[in-house]
């Protein structure tokens, strides 16, 4: 099985809704905007927990969600954050790139 390669940016569809994504293998977990939860509706709450980031120590809710990435349709657990203020709405962490098995090429 061929596996597929994502580059530092990739377009992604959450239910059906096309977002730019920033894929960061230094993030353990994804995250993805109040704003984008609140606008498709997305799933409930399956739990809450502390996520550590550059902002500091942060309690978050996490939801699971459908995310489709180069053709792969994945359920994948999100940390809801406050991403206003970042350039992109959801961030692809490790836990994703290893539920779909993704190589990463910066240069792509």
């Amino acid at each position: 099985m061929k596996r597929k390669i994502l580059g530092l940016i990739e377009t992604v569809y959450i239910k059906d809704t096309k977002v730019r994504a920033k894929v960061d293998t230094g993030a353990s977990k994804s995250s993805i905007s109040k704003s984008l939860v609140k606008k498709l509706g997305l799933g409930t709450i399956k739990k809450t927990t502390i996520i550590k980031s550059a902002l500091g120590k942060e309690k978050r809710k996490i939801i699971k969600a459908p995310i489709k990435i180069k053709g792969k349709n994945l359920k994948a657990f999100f940390s809801v954050a406050n991403r206003k203020h970042l350039s992109y709405s959801v961030l692809i962490g490790k836990n994703i790139l290893k539920l779909g098995k993704f190589l990463i090429d910066p240069l792509k």
